[in-house]
């Protein structure tokens, strides 16, 4: 008999794991409610599985009996779910009845919780804003995993207007329109950052245009330069301004900048009305007002010498100068019947001669003696007092001005300065003398006698050009004899005939000023160049988009100066004015039409001499308008 055993030796079934997770997006607020299948176990009865996620404290469930797939409770389920986004490593291992064999397998996955997904919440049309107003708008989005940064990728935004990283659009608009530009946002999610764009719209209006100028402008004078600029407030840049109705003072115009400049040629009341128009992107706005500018003619007359002394109990004569001037080139005769002597308000005295001014071209000219007797400085001594005033009023159609020199009676060493005699003469003694060209030691002298004391002014003067100033303060009972100036010395750079005279100009009177001659021969050098300096604006200064004033310092040798204006980078100039003054005012409508801000220019200024020589030239500086 024979016995056969057979040992049959099956191979160990191993646990398969495969963990499905649906849905495939898991979010905290949501995942609680998915399901967490597990297919592949043979589950003939109720086995017992343990659950962990990165190495967490096991959870006991069961599963089973029944065909797979095993559905993981919610209470496990959320284990998985509630971790913060990233990758975690979920550990599943058999407990019991699960399996054969029943040893414990360890099945690894990881699974992503993703960030909410990310997306722009602000609407595409932003709030809009105004030109010259602060502007700020927070550009929003919701989901993702912060923080969340922002940058522009297309369009524009207003000029004038930055974004942020944050999101956040400000500052103050410079132009009006509409504007589209595309954002993008990028979130820092830690499963992969997510980038969103989107599209948005602002749209900058313009303030309300307004004319803020006074309806009463200044008033003007006849015959005077005028001018005023046209402002207003609002609007988009630039304004234009015309003429609608009424009618600018004759001699005046408006220029499209709102510049009213010219002068007057008539008087009276104007009244006219000035449209303004901006260039608002939304549409032009257009305003109006009305301005009313009054023309008036004005005589101004001036006493020479306006105040003088007489000495007590002593009979003085004196010789008084009228000038009149008007505002417009009046022609009208102008008449005084009598001149008054008064000591406070009572009348000490008259001086019964009329005195008649015809004024041409708006300018006239009187002059008479008067005599004051020794009864005028008595009576007003009786009265109290040594000031007397002499006062004429000339009257002519709708003209009365009223002319007054005052007289102050003092004792004969404390009496006016007089000059009584004035000499001039070379080094050679004499009143003419001949030089050879660019000869440095010639010197002119002014013998001077006076009477009485007081300050004493004057100046020299060749061929009409004054050379220098002389101020001095002389006692009663002198002579002086002045020097012409060594610097800057008497000009011997052109040749032929030449003039020096010495003037008087305090105090007044009616001596004549002598002539001296001298003559410049051919010999010598050409004609000295003289430096010319530059005062204001200083080199590279920054000045404001306006007016503005430019001065130099005055050349003893230049009669006219030329002020020539370059482009930084050209040679030839592009706008220039002649001026008998040592300064120049750029004129509004100038600077708006010819230069432009934040641009370099250049100037310079050069001296000319009677006969249109170069005789003085400065150096070149640079200014900024901003």
């Amino acid at each position: 008999f024979m016995c056969a055993f057979f040992l049959v030796i099956y191979p160990a079934k191993t646990l398969a794991l495969n963990v499905t997770i649906s849905p495939n997006s898991l979010y905290s607020a949501s995942c609680s409610a998915a399901n967490i299948t597990i297919t592949g176990i043979p589950v003939a009865q109720t086995c017992s599985l343990n659950l962990s996620v990165d190495g967490s404290p096991p959870v006991l469930f069961l599963c089973g009996p029944g065909p797979a797939p095993c559905i993981i409770p919610p209470s496990v389920v959320n284990l998985v779910c509630n971790q913060p986004p990233g990758g975690h490593s979920i550990n599943l291992s058999s407990v019991a009845a699960c399996a054969n064999p029943p040893d414990p397998t360890n099945t690894f996955y990881t699974i992503l919780t993703p960030c909410p997904l990310l997306n722009f919440t602000s609407p595409a049309t932003l709030a809009g804003g105004n030109i010259g107003q602060a502007y700020s708008s927070q550009v929003q989005t919701a989901g993702g995993s912060g923080p969340v940064t922002f940058s522009l990728v297309a369009g524009m935004l207003p000029p004038g207007l930055t974004l942020s990283t944050t999101g956040l659009i400000s500052g103050t608009p410079a132009a009006s329109g509409s504007y589209t530009f595309t954002v993008n946002a990028t979130d820092q999610c830690p499963s992969g950052a997510q980038t969103v764009q989107k599209t948005f719209t602002i749209v900058i209006d313009c303030p309300l245009l307004n004319i803020v100028s006074s309806a009463s402008l200044p008033s003007a004078a006849g015959g005077q330069p005028y001018s005023f600029q046209l402002q207003t407030a609002g609007g988009q840049a630039p304004v234009s301004y015309n003429l609608v109705s009424g009618g600018l003072p004759p001699g005046l115009s408006l220029s499209s900048f709102g510049f009213i400049s010219g002068t007057p040629t008539s008087t009276g009341n104007y009244s006219f009305t000035v449209q303004a128009t901006d260039s608002c992107f939304g549409g032009a706005q257009v305003v109006s007002k009305t301005f009313s500018l009054d023309v008036n003619i004005a005589v101004n007359v001036s006493m020479v010498p306006a105040a003088f002394s007489i000495p007590r109990n002593t009979a003085f004569s004196n010789t008084l100068s009228y000038f009149f001037t008007s505002s417009a080139p009046l022609a009208i005769t102008l008449t005084s019947p009598q001149g008054t002597f008064l000591a406070g308000s009572t009348v000490i005295g008259k001086v019964n001669t009329p005195l008649t001014v015809n004024m041409t071209g708006g300018m006239g000219r009187a002059v008479e003696t008067i005599a004051i007797p020794v009864a005028i400085s008595r009576r007003a001594e009786e009265l109290g007092t040594s000031q007397i005033q002499y006062v004429r009023t000339f009257t002519g159609p709708m003209v009365s001005v009223t002319a007054v020199s005052n007289i102050t009676v003092t004792t004969e060493a404390g009496a006016e300065l007089r000059i009584t005699r004035l000499e001039l003469y070379f080094q050679n003694g004499r009143p003419e003398i001949t030089v050879k060209r660019n000869e440095q030691s010639l010197q002119a002298y002014a013998d001077i006698r006076y009477t009485g004391s007081g300050l004493f002014q004057g100046f020299w003067e060749v061929d009409g050009r004054i050379l220098a100033h002389v101020k001095r303060h002389l006692v009663y009972g002198r002579s002086i004899t002045l020097e012409s100036p060594a610097i800057p010395p008497l000009p011997t750079f052109v040749s032929g005939t030449h003039r020096v005279r010495f003037v008087v100009t305090n105090p007044d009177g009616d001596i004549p000023f002598p002539e001296a001659l001298y003559f410049v021969t051919e010999d010598g050098s050409g004609v000295t160049m003289h430096r010319l300096k530059l005062i204001v604006p200083e080199n590279a200064a920054e000045i404001a988009y306006a007016p503005f004033l430019f001065t130099w310092e005055s050349s003893y040798v230049a009669a006219i100066y030329l002020i020539e204006f370059v482009e930084e980078g050209n040679e030839k100039p592009f706008f220039s004015s002649y001026r008998r003054s040592n300064n120049y005012e750029l004129p509004s409508h100038v600077v708006h039409e010819l230069f432009a801000p934040d641009k370099a220019y250049q100037w310079r200024v050069i001296g000319y001499d009677l006969d249109n020589n170069i005789v003085s030239e400065s150096l070149f500086r640079t200014f900024l308008f901003k």
